[in-house]
């Protein structure tokens, strides 16, 4: 019961911020919804609607179960003004994908990358994707103009993969020359209750940046199209208008 209640409070937090937020895109972290069914979208019915008409647009990383088996996509959900669903194409091997075993994430290298957001095309990377070239690459004839990477660092609290993949998501927004948005779940020690207790250990969202090709720092990119949401530890919002 305790569980149940928690993933209805994360869900209940997504949506008050989704519809508080003053930007039209709103984005948060990978598996911050631990499953995504025709139930969920009936539960944030009344919130999706109202995002809808007020021409926003909320992602949300879930599970997606698949029927009949004890698999499930990695997934970015898109709904509001937008009504989409974008599959993690090459999720962690062993840890993730394991042909081995009847469950994890099955792979999708042939799956697409790029979804039309908030009149941005954009280029998503979930975690693992975003330490590897066959997404990217893959996606750059597409012409994104702007990079959304997402993950979910609660089991890595004291690992550098974390930093490294924030570093790694800078390059490749520095190569392509577009901005990036970073969105991820800071790890912590204490994280017992995993994703689920996620509001009360909060979210680490940055703004949209756009990389300087001249020295490779990165500056804050608010130019008119690109919107962002970002929510830091104290659950505060900031906007790029």
């Amino acid at each position: 019961m305790n569980l149940i209640l928690k993933e209805f409070q994360t869900a209940e937090f997504i949506q008050n911020r989704a519809l508080q937020s003053t930007a039209r895109v709103v984005v948060f972290p990978e598996t911050v919804v631990f499953r995504w069914s025709e139930a969920t979208d009936l539960f944030w019915e009344d919130s999706l609607k109202k995002l809808a008409a007020a021409g926003k647009t909320v992602l949300v990383g879930a599970g997606v179960a698949l029927p009949g088996s004890a698999k499930y996509h990695n997934a970015v959900i898109i709904r509001g003004s937008t009504t989409e669903s974008l599959l993690q194409r090459i999720p962690v091997p062993i840890g993730m994908w394991n042909p081995l075993t009847n469950g994890g994430v099955p792979m999708g290298l042939h799956g697409t990358g790029i979804m039309r957001i908030g009149g941005q095309r954009a280029v998503i990377l979930i975690c693992y994707e975003q330490f590897l070239t066959w997404p990217i690459l893959s996606s750059a004839p597409l012409q994104p103009n702007i990079l959304i990477g997402i993950a979910n660092d609660h089991w890595a609290p004291h690992s550098n993969i974390p930093p490294i993949r924030l570093i790694l998501l800078r390059l490749w927004a520095r190569l392509f020359a577009i901005p990036y948005l970073k969105v991820f779940l800071a790890a912590k020690t204490a994280f017992s209750s995993g994703f689920r207790n996620f509001t009360t250990v909060g979210m680490r969202i940055f703004i949209v940046h756009r990389p300087n090709s001249a020295n490779g720092a990165s500056t804050c990119c608010p130019h008119r199209s690109t919107l962002a949401f970002a929510l830091n530890a104290n659950h505060t919002s900031v906007a790029l208008k």
